[in-house]
């Protein structure tokens, strides 16, 4: 996610996201909602959409349908085109609502 000329001044870059094929489906018509953030697995580092560098790391969040269906068995993991900007980067888990 570069520019030969510009650099990468918005800060792109794909990273994957773990999630059940039925919440795949549902981010990919509505985009991430930060309201549900945490919904399925907790917010350690805060509110937001958590994204991972690595595929085998989005993956131990990947889950199957737990009512079955259509997606029964299948686990989804998304490559996500995203805009970081100027990061915050945090290491430990905490209350970081206030920063």
């Amino acid at each position: 996610c570069s520019h030969a000329k510009v650099g990468n001044p918005a800060n792109e870059v794909y990273l994957f996201h773990g999630s059940s094929p039925t919440s795949a489906i549902s981010i990919l018509n509505t985009s991430f909602k930060v309201d549900l953030a945490g919904a399925a697995r907790g917010t350690m580092f805060g509110p937001g959409v958590y994204m991972a560098e690595s595929s085998s790391k989005a993956d131990e969040y990947a889950r199957d349908e737990s009512m079955g269906g259509a997606y029964d068995g299948l686990f989804a993991v998304l490559v996500c085109r995203v805009i970081l900007g100027s990061t915050y980067v945090v290491e430990k888990p905490g209350d970081y609502h206030k920063e």
